[in-house]
């Protein structure tokens, strides 16, 4: 590989200091990995909110400073390559499509890291595929979040090397899973929490429906807003489930991690995550998960190893994964793997590893 000291590395994405969740939570675990490389990144901010100006006017900003770089880097004989992380949506495809242009244009290298869950709707038709084929253009490499991703472009005959470079633990993350989870009694009562975004897709429909199949010791604590809470909230009193589920809204901080803390079992049966943000938090947390066994998630959550992953998508089939984790043995070992997994896959470091074998090849 170029040494470092010759590479000028810059970052396209989601300004992480002005917009939650998505790519800009993950941005900055993706900046530490090139950090580990030694390689100390130029990010660009593309994109800051989901208003008109928000989408366009970082993006405007973006290209005479984009310009800049890599006119330096020019003068000074380094090196540049340009990773832009791209969401699925149209826009989002077509603003970075515009910026790699320049890039390509201008003498740097482009690797395209594909965060979207859209992608896969792209890639079911053949216009599609040409459309997607089309937008990574520009690119010498492509990165995506998972083996599944990596299948699924390479079978719909995606041309472009395709490399697996996951999200990173955040940094609070990993150094909480560098610790093992404070045991206490066990009082036959098992709380399960799912945070996530009251939105159609992410399944929480499926697992109150599952919460009346369950005995009456198990609890669930449901962390998040959306458009759907209010359909949540009245199917829970239509269940006369009222004792047994509660809503916290959007909680972070101290009161996020008391939920983390208080829990037995994470539930998200999520089929609208290209990837997970918030498994990765659980297992971090030493908890157990349960999910099913759609897409992606399979690479983020080990089956029979981290949790139980139901393989029909159904609240009956939910309970019944729920319920293979009645024995506090049983949550306490998955629990206990899935905090050395999402270290041994997910930190930092190992995420740097995969991005110089990336960075390696457009040098061949």
């Amino acid at each position: 590989m170029t040494p470092v000291k010759h590479i000028v590395l810059i970052v396209l994405g989601t300004d992480p200091t002005q917009k939650a969740g998505g790519i800009a939570f993950a941005i900055p675990g993706h900046l530490a990995a090139y950090r580990v490389l030694g390689i100390e990144p130029v990010f660009i901010a593309t994109h800051s909110s989901t208003d008109f100006l928000g989408k366009w006017l970082p993006w405007l900003q973006a290209i005479p400073v984009l310009l800049r770089q890599l006119l330096s880097a020019q003068k000074a004989a380094r090196r540049s390559i340009v990773i832009c992380h791209v969401g699925g949506g149209a826009l989002s495809m077509l603003r970075k499509f515009v910026l790699a242009c320049l890039a390509r244009l201008s003498g740097g290298q482009v690797i395209m890291q594909l965060h979207g869950l859209e992608v896969d709707n792209y890639l079911a038709s053949g216009f599609g595929r040409r459309i997607f084929a089309a937008l990574l253009a520009p690119a010498g490499a492509v990165a995506v979040l998972t083996l599944w991703w990596q299948s699924c472009l390479q079978g719909a005959g995606i041309a472009k090397p395709v490399y697996v470079i996951p999200n990173p633990l955040p940094a609070a993350w990993e150094e909480r899973a560098t610790r093992p989870r404070a045991c206490h009694e066990s009082s036959g009562l098992i709380s399960i929490l799912t945070v996530t975004r009251l939105v159609r897709g992410k399944g929480v429909d499926d697992l109150i429906e599952a919460m009346a199949l369950l005995p009456e010791n198990y609890s669930l604590v449901i962390a998040g807003t959306g458009a759907q809470q209010a359909d949540l909230e009245n199917r829970v009193k239509a269940l006369g489930l009222q004792q047994r589920v509660h809503f916290y809204g959007w909680v972070s901080g101290v009161e996020k991690q008391a939920l983390f803390d208080q829990a037995d079992i994470f539930c998200l049966p999520s089929r609208y995550d290209s990837f997970g943000m918030g498994y990765l938090e659980a297992m971090a947390n030493g908890l157990p998960v349960i999910a099913y066994d759609w897409g992606p998630i399979a690479d983020v959550v080990a089956d029979n190893r981290c949790g139980y992953l139901a393989a029909e998508y159904t609240p009956a089939a939910l309970a019944e994964s729920i319920k293979r984790m009645e024995s506090a043995n049983c949550r306490k070992i998955l629990g206990e793997a899935a905090r050395l997994w999402v270290l041994d896959k997910f930190a930092v470091s190992r995420v740097a590893q995969n991005v110089k074998r990336l960075l390696e090849s457009l040098s061949q």
